[in-house]
């Protein structure tokens, strides 16, 4: 009992780890085994409500009534906007608390009403036969583990004591078909692909994502059953990952250990070894047989305790044992569901998915110059298949027909007829569909797949009452005769806008080359047709980007059964494609310039830092992906052709330029031996940045990229260090110039961060090399300490980015070795005013500032100000004759702060104006006098 006289586990004054320990303490072992099951039954008399573990929520709050439907996982991915995702998430576990609160709180035991939720699905697409790809955020695991993390960070909430849900990253780890077979099916895998592909989403699921729970697969992998595997589940997920959650197995996985897998001979049996190697929840009914294995001793209290503890830990976590108002999510309302804001985020997520193949000049439309559109194809009218699987019922949703012709506008018709069936040979309906296209002056065709073609094994959800998903695709053509369709109606000489609605790749050889547009729209969601005609008429400009390769033919792949990555995915794959992985068109045309690097040559423990400069040289404002990629020229053992470690969306307006920065772990460039050992090895490695993952054999022209290489080394040499003046950009988006001393110090180094002055603002760092220490760099100084010069943005002045000032301090001591002891700051003129702010708001940070030719404006109104930074030691410059800021400034500070007992020393230049600054810097007393402080005193000099 606690001490307001409720057991432990009602005070939610406790810490969880105690109320947990408090229940299990009070439930027979019967009960315990009960709440094992996915479908866990009440036990009144600890006041434990029966609870049904089992919900979805894949891109919106699936199969419990009304819901936002968001565009499928594949969809999602095209965006490559992790932000937008996050976005996403949050709203889909807004959705899923309200209805909770509605109905779940009341009716807990009734299935898709809980809070735990068995999404995201970070299996990697390897091949784009699997019909559960679209569940996926692709076939790279940079890219679907940045999804991934964002999605479970916003379906679990920030709140520091309650979830808003459970993220259950699944199917760990190696699942991705063959449908039909994955009751039964070993997936053979070697431990270095294992590390580089199949792995590294879940860990960043479980490292970085913090998800409370996973999903294991109903396949084997290397023998071992997924849900009850030692290597997975053990030395994997809790040992090396730290794992504290809890594992529910796939749906009947647990049956399948004896059943299919024959492993074991029982149910009985099955359920302790699953249970024993770190399987707590049977989504099925398995479990049960515990009670017997629990009984012929197959299985200890301690061991089902392990579980249970597990599986109550996250109930407390949703606060389901604490009293309505301690928990802030109940007070969500029922309105939220399907409400305006979501709405819109539906369509600009759609809009974000959308992913432009190919435009000879023909988009965007011109409304005033076309009076009629003929909409055709086996899915032009149906609203259905925006859904994808998984999903919830939309109060409204826009076929592609049905956008056209809200986006159209009254004075264009547009009239639609299917032309074919997906699932027939038969061309009746050819004629009344080219008849319309002839009469029409611009023709959209809607073709692609359905559920029907690619989905779950069995999956009626998605299709036609009576019709079960076929599961895997074993060709990567248009299904029936829709590639005769196009191109009957081609042959009309009509323009034709291509519009495919599917999940995976498909190979469309003959419409890449003879259809003047293509849009890749995937299964868009309730908000599809919209985004679709505001795209089409470019009330939108096209940002996605391909998040899989289509391939030109399936029998370029291996075969599907193998699970060895030769030759699969942009990172192995050396045949012909059609579009590369990342690409996508805009209405726009954007140029990459100025590709940096931190360093030529790095250590093996070094971060190696990337900058690239990118500028809108079209004529709309539009969105830029970023795609950095990476390859080993040197190693050792067999690698990746390239890997994407970094992208980036950015907005510019026509003409503007921006610097993209990125930063390059040393784990990044980790390889792997057959025994999944990981190393870093010296050598030299390529970077290529573009808009398209790198591909020497396309169907298509791309664009170029730019390239450099960088060395990794065990030993650092003096070369090292040898670098003048490398340029970086920062968290915050200050572009800056950044020294380090040519002799290789092996002590940490004191910092000085350099603040320009008001002519040199804007974004090109070539102006700040020409002042102050930056140019005495460049005329060949040596200074024995690092020195960032940042460039402030051509509208603000330093006072204003205070903030981003410090994130750029805290950016170098996190990457390099800087003694925060020996920090400095100086600046001229507006730099000087903005090293008088810096001290005035950070008097703890800098161990001494020489602002020359500035003023604190705040001081001379309230010398008050100026008492928290008496113990700085300050060298303030200032020329007699300054015609641009009075000298009384500086008179003023210095007197008053010298009467108030500051360590300040002040040098007034007789006959000198503004420019000042060029004998200060000049003299390397400056210098000397201030490397000498340190926060803790002075030091001997050093300089």
């Amino acid at each position: 009992m606690g001490n307001t006289g409720i057991p432990a586990y009602l005070n939610s004054d406790l810490s969880i780890h105690q109320r947990v320990e408090d229940l299990l303490g009070r439930m027979t072992v019967h009960e315990k085994i009960s709440q094992m099951l996915h479908k866990s039954p009440p036990i009144p008399r600890l006041g434990i409500p029966g609870y049904n573990w089992w919900n979805e929520c894949l891109h919106g709050v699936g199969r419990a009534g009304y819901a936002t439907v968001f565009p499928q996982a594949i969809g999602l991915a095209a965006t490559w906007n992790p932000e937008l995702i996050y976005r996403v998430a949050t709203a889909i576990s807004d959705e899923a608390r309200a209805k909770y609160n509605q109905k779940g709180r009341v009716e807990v035991h009734d299935i898709y009403y809980g809070l735990t939720f068995w999404t995201p699905n970070v299996n990697i697409f390897r091949d784009p036969r699997w019909g559960r790809g679209q569940e996926t955020y692709g076939e790279d695991p940079f890219l679907t583990s940045r999804m991934g993390v964002n999605f479970i960070r916003g379906l679990q909430g920030d709140h520091p004591k309650y979830l808003k849900t459970v993220a259950t990253p699944k199917h760990f780890a190696v699942h991705s078909g063959p449908e039909a077979e994955r009751h039964g099916f070993n997936a053979e895998v070697s431990m270095r692909d294992m590390r580089t592909t199949y792995l590294p989403a879940f860990k960043a699921a479980v490292v970085d994502g913090q998800a409370e729970s996973v999903m294991g697969a109903y396949n084997r992998t290397n023998g071992e059953a997924c849900c009850a595997s030692t290597s997975l589940l053990q030395h994997i997920l809790r040992e090396e990952w730290g794992f504290e959650g809890h594992v529910v197995s796939d749906c009947g996985a647990i049956s399948d250990v004896f059943k299919h897998h024959q492993i074991v001979e029982s149910a009985a049996e099955a359920a302790s070894l699953a249970v024993k190697n770190g399987c707590d929840l049977n989504c099925g009914e398995t479990y049960q047989f515990l009670v017997e294995a629990f009984d012929q001793d197959l299985i200890s209290e301690e061991i089902i305790n392990r579980s249970v503890r597990r599986l109550l830990q996250a109930r407390f976590k949703l606060g389901m044992f604490d009293s309505f108002e301690k928990v802030p999510y109940n007070f969500i309302p029922s309105s939220i569901v399907d409400c305006p804001v979501h709405r819109h985020l539906a369509l600009e997520t759609a809009r974000e998915s959308i992913v432009l193949l190919k435009n000879d000049d023909l988009l965007p439309l011109k409304r005033e110059k076309i009076h009629s559109i003929a909409v055709i194809g086996p899915k032009a009218d149906d609203e259905l298949v925006l859904r994808g699987n998984y999903y919830g019922e939309p109060v409204e949703a826009y076929s592609i027909y049905q956008g056209l012709v809200e986006r159209s506008g009254k004075d264009i018709c547009v009239k639609t007829l299917p032309g074919c069936d997906l699932t027939s040979d038969s061309q009746k309906d050819f004629d009344e569909a080219i008849n319309l296209a002839e009469n029409s002056d611009i023709v959209v065709m809607v073709l692609g797949l359905s559920q029907l073609f690619e989905g779950e094994e069995g999956q009626e959800e998605g299709n036609l009452p009576g019709e079960r998903s076929f599961g895997d695709r074993s060709s990567l053509d248009l299904p029936g005769v829709q590639e005769e369709l196009l191109k009957a109606i081609h042959e009309t000489g009509k323009p034709i806008i291509l519009v495919l609605l599917n999940g995976s790749a498909v190979a469309i050889n003959w419409a890449n080359e003879n259809v003047k547009a293509i849009l890749e729209a995937w299964y868009p969601g309730q908000a599809g047709g919209l985004a679709v005609g505001d795209v089409i008429f470019g009330d939108y400009n096209p940002t996605g980007k391909l998040p899989v390769t289509f391939y030109q033919d399936v029998n370029d792949l291996p075969p599907f059964r193998d699970y060895s990555m030769a030759e699969r995915t942009y990172r192995y794959f050396t045949g012909k494609t059609i579009y590369p992985f990342g690409y996508g068109l805009s209405y726009s045309t954007f140029k990459f310039s100025k590709l940096r690097l931190y360093a030529s040559v790095i250590g093996l423990d070094e971060i190696q830092k990337v900058s690239v400069s990118v500028t809108n040289t079209g004529t709309v404002e539009g969105d830029e992906v970023v795609q950095l990629y990476v390859s080993d020229h040197e190693a050792s053992v067999p690698v990746p052709n390239y890997s994407l470690m970094g992208f980036e969306k950015t907005h510019l307006v026509p003409g503007e330029t921006k610097i993209v920065q990125f930063n390059i772990s040393p784990s990044e460039l980790v390889c792997y031996d057959e025994d999944g050992y990981g190393f870093i090895e010296p050598g030299r490695f390529n970077i290529f940045i573009g808009d398209h993952a790198p591909s020497n054999d396309c169907a298509i022209q791309l664009s170029d990229g730019l390239e450099t290489l960088f060395e990794v080394v065990e030993e650092l040499q003096e070369k090292k260090y040898a670098l003048e003046l490398g340029e970086g950009f920062c968290i915050e988006k200050l572009p800056y110039l950044f020294y380090k001393p040519k002799t290789n110090h092996t002590e940490k180094l004191p910092l000085i961060l350099f603040l320009h002055g008001m002519g040199s603002r804007g974004d090109d760092l070539t102006s700040i090399r020409i002042q102050g220490l930056p140019m005495h760099i460049e005329n060949g100084a040596d200074y024995p300490c690092i020195i960032v010069s940042p460039q402030c943005p051509q509208t603000k002045t330093w006072i204003d980015l205070s903030r981003e000032l410090n994130r750029l301090i805290d950016e170098i001591l996190e990457t390099y070795s800087v003694d925060k002891e020996r920090i400095y700051i100086t600046g001229l003129s507006m730099g000087g005013f903005g090293t008088w702010r810096m001290l005035l708001e950070n008097p703890d940070r800098f161990a001494a500032a020489a602002p020359i030719c500035g003023g604190m404006i705040e001081a001379l109104y309230n010398p008050e100000l100026l008492k928290a930074i008496i113990n700085i030691p300050i060298w303030n410059f200032h020329g007699d004759a300054d015609s641009v800021v009075p000298v009384e400034n500086s008179d003023y500070l210095v007197k008053t702060l010298k009467e108030m007992g500051a360590k300040i020393r002040y040098t007034r230049y007789p006959g000198v104006d503004h420019d000042s600054w060029t004998e200060t810097y000049a003299n390397p007393a400056l210098l000397q006098w201030m490397l000498s402080k340190t926060r803790k005193g002075d030091k001997l000099k050093t300089y």
